[in-house]
């Protein structure tokens, strides 16, 4: 489905008010119609996967974070352990072998 894709967009959404806005269905929707771009949209999510079942197209991978990487518990503001999501995008990125290209 993704030979040779060379890039992909990741999205990080967390906590407990994205799960219940539509923020993530209007952001994929721009970059599909604004962007043009029809390649792999990773989103990257505390939500339950139901939360987006039948919502995206088949381009669209929504997962679950490593429960691992949340546990940290030396973060002074709550929103910067989020924010470190950023610095494991590749390793979720190879949690999708079609996506060895990106």
């Amino acid at each position: 489905r993704f030979e040779g894709e060379k890039r992909a967009i990741f999205l990080i959404s967390f906590g407990e008010e994205a799960a219940q806005s539509t923020l993530v269905e209007r952001a994929v929707m721009s970059i599909r119609r604004r962007g043009e771009f029809i390649g792999p949209v990773i989103v990257l999510t505390d939500a339950p996967l139901q939360r987006y079942k039948g919502v995206f197209d088949e381009n669209v991978i929504v997962m679950n974070h490593v429960r691992k990487h949340l546990k940290l518990n030396y973060f002074k503001y709550e929103a910067v352990k989020y924010k470190r999501f950023k610095t494991y995008i590749m390793d979720y990125i190879d949690f999708v072998p079609e996506l060895k290209d990106v």
